[in-house]
């Protein structure tokens, strides 16, 4: 009806059902950013290729299919419908790994905030930089901010 709001994000996501939310967006939905972010970022298994995502003006990263479902939890849309998206552990071991196509002081600010959370479990957070390679960068960068 025209007095509802339309949830894209959750309407992306039952189009695309192979994706979830990551990266930036992940941030967002976490409350590790204040930046509202004007496109998605979204991931999706190697190997996946719809011209219709691809084409959608979002931020794709691919991921490797024996790594995809890693962290990967249901939560409530800004519109309070479930969606597909990155825990907070994996969210930063994804901006890290991509940290090279993401602004350094989103990148900077997202951590801060990570550690301050009572929530935070830095154990998953190493197990996880250990799946993906990139423990010992990890570790740099979250000893520095403890």
């Amino acid at each position: 009806t025209p007095s509802t709001m339309e949830d894209e994000m959750f309407i992306f996501q039952a189009k695309y059902k192979s994706s979830f939310y990551s990266h930036e967006t992940a941030l967002f939905l976490h409350d590790l950013t204040d930046r509202n972010p004007l496109t998605y970022s979204i991931s999706a298994p190697s190997g996946y290729h719809s011209s219709s995502l691809n084409q959608s003006g979002h931020m794709i990263f691919y991921v490797q299919r024996s790594l995809f479902d890693l962290g990967v939890v249901l939560m409530k849309s800004p519109h309070g419908n479930e969606i597909r998206t990155t825990n907070l552990e994996r969210t930063v071991c994804d901006i890290l790994r991509s940290k090279n196509q993401i602004d350094v002081q989103y990148v900077n600010n997202a951590l801060k905030r990570y550690v301050v959370r009572k929530e935070k479990n830095i154990n998953l957070l190493y197990n996880y930089a250990k799946a993906f390679r990139i423990q010992k960068f990890v570790r740099q960068y979250i000893e520095v901010l403890l």
